[in-house]
């Protein structure tokens, strides 16, 4: 009787959403200390050597996104996500090695491996919000995914400056830090609890451009999805373009590199805030003219940089309106990617959108030496930043047709 009692009581444990949201906070966390660190040390020898070692990154979602999605059909979600995280550890142990000893090439095939593991865990990750709760609390899931996002990059980019400048010559020991990190989140992924299969007879296929082009063409054929897609991936292009460009700015700017480190992931509190704002007036639905709205407020604020005074509280300010508007423009186009994505496939769904996200990076990597010699200094960048969002804002929306919606 006892034990039955005992077995009748509710838990107070976390439940697999809340384990899950735990275990990509520590991930972004560990991805954004160790990833800006090295963009630290590769933007003081020059700004090419950054725009490489951000390629580096991502480059293994082009060659692994597919195939990651088709793992995460394959096999349970939550059990690839707990794999992951035990990679992560063996290869922060291994970033501890590359820290010591300040060799690029080693610095920049640990930053490889980092970009692999992270390609197998997004399908895997984000095709569990769906399984873990219902369509219609499917937008708040995303804001509440989104919001430990934001937290992990605020700590995770804010800390990087700092501990590159502290630890200096003991750089190795982050390594070590940061693959305790990754352990709890291991721990933290082993008690989202099992989930079946969705597809157990999948075949693994490793052609990326072959499964790239069919996951297109099947998204194609869904009203309002490849739109969606294209729309997601622009977000990101512009993100990592932004970060290039913030890391270069200290050159020209009267502040410390740990300041304007901490100031850039301080934005992501302001897009958490934009990400709520759509998280709670949003179901499962595009509309249109929220995705619009929040490409108009990033083109402003982005595009008005490259015309400010060099004032860092100016460039931060606006950089910050444009955060805000960047959650409101993101989390409806996620969410709906998640939705119309078919259940047998939504990991080779979102493996597909997660390649094509880093295509979208990709090009900033390839984009930014290019503005460099088109008209030096990281100003351009920003002006390009603003008609890029400027263009999606007036092409996306029209094309998220009334039938990718729901009344």
């Amino acid at each position: 009787g006892g034990a039955a009692l005992f077995m009748n009581e509710p838990s107070r444990r976390p439940g697999p959403l809340s384990n899950l949201l735990l275990t990509q906070f520590l991930t972004v966390v560990n991805d954004n200390i160790f990833k800006q660190v090295v963009l630290l040390i590769a933007v003081s020898t020059a700004v090419r050597f950054q725009a490489y070692a951000a390629l580096l990154f991502s480059v293994p979602f082009l060659l692994f996104a597919v195939l990651a999605g088709d793992c995460a059909d394959r096999w349970s979600k939550s059990k690839v996500v707990y794999a992951t995280k035990w990679a992560e550890v063996i290869i922060m142990l291994c970033a501890s090695w590359a820290l010591a000893s300040g060799d690029p090439l080693a610095l920049g095939v640990t930053l490889f491996a980092m970009g692999t593991q992270s390609a197998f865990l997004g399908p895997a990750k984000y095709g569990l919000l769906p399984e873990l709760v219902s369509e219609a609390k499917l937008a708040r899931a995303n804001a509440k995914m989104q919001a430990t996002v934001v937290a992990g990059i605020v700590i995770g980019t804010g800390a990087a400056g700092y501990l590159k400048t502290g630890l200096s010559e003991k750089l190795y020991l982050l390594g070590f830090l940061l693959a305790i990190i990754a352990g709890i989140g291991a721990f933290f992924a082993h008690r989202i609890g099992p989930t079946r299969p969705a597809d157990p007879s999948r075949t693994l296929h490793w052609n990326p451009i072959q499964r790239f082009r069919i996951g297109m063409n099947r998204a194609g054929q869904i009203p309002g999805l490849r739109p969606a897609m294209l729309a997601h991936s622009v977000y990101w292009m512009g993100g990592s373009l932004l970060l290039l460009s913030w890391n270069e700015l200290p050159q020209i700017l009267d502040t410390s590199l740990g300041n304007w480190s901490a100031a850039l992931g301080s934005l992501s509190l302001f897009l958490a805030a934009g990400a709520l704002i759509a998280g709670r007036s949003l179901q499962t639905g595009i509309r249109p003219q929220q995705v619009r709205i929040g490409a108009f407020g990033m083109a402003i604020g982005f595009g008005a940089i490259a015309f400010l005074p060099l004032s860092p509280w100016l460039i931060w300010g606006s950089a910050a309106i444009a955060s805000l508007f960047s959650g409101m423009y993101l989390v409806p186009l996620r969410t709906r990617v998640q939705a119309l994505a078919p259940v047998d496939s939504r990991g080779a769904t979102l493996g597909t959108s997660q390649m094509l996200d880093f295509l979208g990076i990709s090009l900033a990597s390839l984009l930014r030496p290019l503005l460099e010699q088109i008209a030096p200094g990281p100003l351009t960048a920003f002006l390009a930043l603003g008609l890029i969002f400027l263009a999606a804002g007036l092409w996306f929306p029209s094309r998220l047709t009334r039938s990718s919606t729901t009344p």
